[in-house]
């Protein structure tokens, strides 16, 4: 009767600590598209359980491929990411206007947790787009295209936030995010109306970069869960970093392994 009393203690608080998730971004997402000077719109989801270091939530602006992300700009900080909430702000005056942006959401308070959108396109001014002109593979089938961009006024960029002695910018599927500010001008691409958008797939891909592709439009993918998201679905897992337990998940892998162990001597 005890071990059996202690045992369902134990996959009960071990179940507590699994549900204190992280932040789930749900929009922007692949096929949409924001103007220069227009609203630039994010949103994201989350459990109220979530672990309350995303109550001090930083989202970022970046660009670039899923191995080397770049920090363009800070776009909010001090957003609650335990609750369901959506922010808008003026969209910067970036180059190329294509499908080469995303968002970054990270706390620093769980180091190593950074939860991404996927690609969407700021058109210029006047609503014309270009192509992305690279390209790598997702699961080595699916081919998402991408691209580092630039701010046309780098001065006028707020820095990635800072925690401690180190940047806050995740960049888990790379490894570490860039902080600087890009300022060289980005490879000229070809006019297309429907550039490709995809979300920020998992590191340690099959990648084949390819400068000046002539593909346009969405590039095919499955609609499954492990394919690009949908505008309104999550990407957090798609952009995730490597299969690696990240700092946020320690105390649920501690938690599971003394409940296998304490169950394991009690029988």
């Amino acid at each position: 009767m005890f071990t059996s009393t202690l045992f369902t203690a134990l996959v009960a608080s071990t179940a507590v600590l699994l549900s204190r998730a992280d932040v789930v971004p749900n929009a922007p997402g692949p096929g949409d598209s924001f103007t220069v000077g227009g609203q630039c719109t994010l949103g994201w989801g989350a459990d109220p359980e979530a672990n309350p270091a995303w109550k001090n939530m930083t989202v970022e602006l970046m660009t670039g491929s899923n191995e080397n992300m770049v920090h363009l700009t800070t776009v909010a900080t001090n957003q609650d990411g335990t609750a369901d909430g959506t922010f808008s702000y003026t969209c910067p005056d970036v180059s190329p206007s294509a499908a080469v942006f995303f968002y970054q959401f990270t706390t620093c308070g769980l180091p190593g947790t950074a939860q991404w959108t996927g690609r969407f396109v700021i058109a210029g001014a006047d609503g014309s787009t270009v192509a992305p002109t690279l390209s790598e593979f997702f699961d080595h089938t699916t081919e998402v295209f991408f691209g580092t961009a630039t701010m046309a006024t780098p001065a006028a960029a707020t820095a990635a936030p800072v925690c401690g002695n180190a940047a806050a910018s995740g960049g888990a599927a790379a490894g570490a995010s860039k902080s600087a500010v890009v300022s060289a001008p980005p490879a000229t691409n070809s006019a297309s109306s429907a550039p490709a958008a995809a979300a920020p797939p998992a590191s340690g891909l099959s990648t084949s970069r390819t400068a000046g592709s002539a593909a346009t439009g969405l590039p095919s993918a499955p609609s499954s869960a492990s394919s690009a998201p949908s505008a309104t679905g999550s990407s957090a897992a798609l952009a995730a970093g490597p299969l690696a337990v990240g700092t946020g998940l320690w105390p649920v892998v501690a938690a599971l392994s003394a409940s296998a162990m304490a169950f394991t001597i009690l029988l």
